[in-house]
């Protein structure tokens, strides 16, 4: 059962050549061991799905759309995404980036339903992506329309530094490891930001110590995580009533795992190198 939403203060704030609201969102419920939500409390998720699929939904079809990665709006004509979703589709070769979609306000991917959709005038992989040891995990996709409807989340401002405390995921991926069933509304689970040091003493250490702009997310006990599917999505943390995008869903051991965080890219780590690829638009920050 979803909780009350609860009051959001809205957030003007003016950036660069940039005005307007970001991260205002809803929600306080506590995906593995997450709740449903509602998608409008996120209005800054998409969801990845592959355009013949996204197709057969338009001409009517009822069969499930399959999303294969999140990815979080930042401008009204840019999202940003997982270096690893990707990499499959560019392998294939061809026009690969033309046959991906975005889907904006997706209630229900059982029968699918949404508010907007847009294909993809380019996807920007980091150049320095390593899929051995998932360095740079970092992608910027532009949209082919504009998605001024939708509140993008809010960046995190230039000098910032690791978030500590509570975060939030969100995403359609699966709820328990070692299945394909994933659920056909969007779940969300709040879990912990660990310090460096703290994640150095987790089982992820070995993975994470040579890996510069990485965060760690998670529960000790392991009873909530980002699992298959929730690549790509955001990590976030409020504040003043907004959310702060903090970090992308990278890797993990499993899902859930006791002792085995979420690895998450750090979003404010590669600001420059996202910020300086939007063709004259501006992020919006919180603060």
């Amino acid at each position: 059962m979803l909780l009350p939403l609860v009051s959001l203060a809205v957030l003007h704030i003016t950036c660069g050549q940039t005005t307007g609201r970001c991260g205002i969102g809803g929600g306080t419920s506590k995906i593995v061991g997450g709740h449903t939500v509602a998608v409008d409390q996120y209005p800054w998720f998409v969801a990845l799905v592959q355009s013949g699929e996204f197709s057969r939904a338009q001409a009517g079809s009822n069969s499930p759309l399959t999303v294969f990665c999140g990815a979080t709006l930042i401008t009204a004509r840019h999202a940003v995404s997982a270096a690893h979703c990707f990499a499959t589709f560019r392998a294939q070769g061809g026009n690969w980036k033309k046959r991906l979609v975005g889907v904006f306000g997706l209630s229900n991917r059982c029968t699918p339903t949404w508010k907007a959709s847009s294909t993809f005038s380019n996807v920007i992989i980091h150049p320095q992506y390593n899929g051995n040891t998932v360095k740079n995990d970092i992608s910027l996709i532009h949209l082919a329309k504009d998605m001024s409807s939708f509140t993008p989340v809010c960046f995190p401002p230039a000098g910032t530094t690791r978030h500590s405390g509570e975060v939030t995921i969100i995403g359609y991926g699966t709820t328990k490891e070692n299945t394909n069933k994933s659920p056909c509304s969007m779940m969300e689970a709040t879990v912990m930001e660990y310090t460096r040091k703290d994640c150095l003493a987790t089982n992820v250490a070995s993975q994470i110590r040579n890996l510069p702009g990485v965060v760690c997310a998670g529960l000790k006990n392991g009873s909530a995580d980002s699992c298959q599917g929730d690549s790509g999505g955001p990590l976030m943390y409020q504040t003043r009533g907004v959310y702060v995008f903090e970090g992308i869903v990278s890797f993990g051991n499993g899902c859930a795992r006791r002792n085995n965080p979420g690895v998450y890219t750090m979003v404010s780590y590669y600001r420059n190198w996202v910020t300086s690829r939007l063709n004259n638009m501006r992020v919006i920050t919180a603060g």
